[in-house]
């Protein structure tokens, strides 16, 4: 497994290089389980990546069985499709918040895909990621629900969007930091629907009010051209740097996350690398400046520190940022209680049932 997950962990190094003489040496000197490989390369959404550094390396190539080559380029086809759909459809929506006045950014996949991952149909993009003010929440649903988009979710077993059941609809009433869930319909048999998910806050805390991210949406936003046919409002580089931390910080500590074994991935920890690697001089100077909000310290101190335990980087020397030794092993447990796990993030990253690493505050 050791090999396997090490290769995992170079990719976004070797993406961003441009050299993979990193995981070469690694099939020099160790035997590589595929089964572990591949499966942890699902649960962390990185095989596009894989297929990505791979393919145009001929002795990284030459290690892959035939029959994983089939399955990765397979992946990855089907990965720009979707992604191709999603370019397609996602002008409707954006076009009913415009016309409404309603400001918003475009955060995470579609985002990360063009920024860091330079439309190499990398990012595994499993729904358009928008950013409103809180504020606009009921505008906004109002809106939807009259432009042909659909609230719901889809049914992979029959095929049908159905309607959120009542716990879900209760979920969403009551966390107030997302809309509940849209879907419009494209016709596509592999891609049937394309899913929106709107935040309304940033730190998942101050939930449904005014915060400052919707602030910010009225003079922080510019145009970023993702094709020639397509561009959309983003945060500027500091502020979606802070957007993705916090959600990384969320998925990492939610206790309903950890559960169903889905609270972080590989991939996540890779576009907070990646973003910082891109935009390092920009982020030193502003970044600094955003945290000043004691608020989100211990949030982003958190993300940043297991960032740099993940792949041995100094990005919190970088930003000036001490995580709090108490909270390092931490997450929210049942009622917000804390839980805690033994062991490294990596033990986390890697385990299949993550939920056996955690123990409750005294337990022995």
């Amino acid at each position: 497994m050791e090999a396997a997950t090490e290769i995992l962990k170079k990719l976004a190094l070797s993406f961003f290089n441009k050299n993979s003489n990193e995981i070469e040496k690694i099939f020099e000197n160790n035997k590589v389980d595929w089964g572990v490989f591949i499966d942890q390369g699902i649960k962390h959404k990185m095989l596009p990546l894989i297929w990505h550094v791979f393919k145009d390396n001929p002795i990284l190539l030459d290690q892959v069985p035939f029959y994983l080559k089939e399955f990765l380029s397979n992946n990855y086809l089907v990965n720009r499709h979707k992604t191709n759909l999603y370019y397609t459809y996602i002008s409707h929506a954006l076009d009913l918040l415009s016309e409404n006045n309603i400001k918003f950014a475009a955060v995470k996949g579609i985002v990360l895909e063009k920024l860091i991952y330079d439309n190499h149909y990398i990012k595994t993009i499993s729904d358009l990621d928008i950013l409103i003010d809180g504020m606009d929440g009921d505008t906004v649903n109002e809106l939807f629900s009259k432009g042909n988009v659909y609230l719901g979710k889809y049914d992979y077993l029959t095929n049908q969007i159905s309607s959120h059941s009542r716990q879900q609809q209760l979920l969403f009433k009551l966390t107030k930091d997302h809309l509940s869930d849209y879907l419009i319909s494209t016709g596509d048999d592999i891609l049937p629907t394309v899913k929106i998910d709107v935040s309304t806050d940033y730190d998942w805390i101050n939930r449904g009010s005014k915060n400052k991210f919707g602030e910010y949406l009225y003079s922080g936003v510019f145009e970023l051209e993702i094709n020639e046919r397509l561009k959309i409002p983003v945060l500027n580089h500091a502020y979606h740097f802070l957007y993705i931390v916090l959600h990384l910080y969320r998925h990492a500590w939610s206790y309903r996350f950890i559960k169903r074994n889905i609270s972080i991935r590989l991939s996540m920890f890779n576009d907070l690398l990646l973003y910082w690697l891109n935009f390092k001089s920009e982020l030193v100077e502003e970044f600094p400046l955003i945290l000043q909000d004691s608020s989100i310290y211990k949030q982003v101190s958190w993300v940043i520190y297991h960032t740099d335990q993940i792949f041995e980087t100094d990005i919190s020397k970088s930003l000036g940022l001490t995580v709090e030794s108490n909270s390092i092993n931490n997450a929210f447990g049942q009622n917000n209680g804390i839980i805690y796990w033994e062991g490294s993030i990596e033990n986390r990253l890697w385990c299949h049932d993550e939920i056996t690493l955690f123990k409750t505050e005294g337990e022995n």
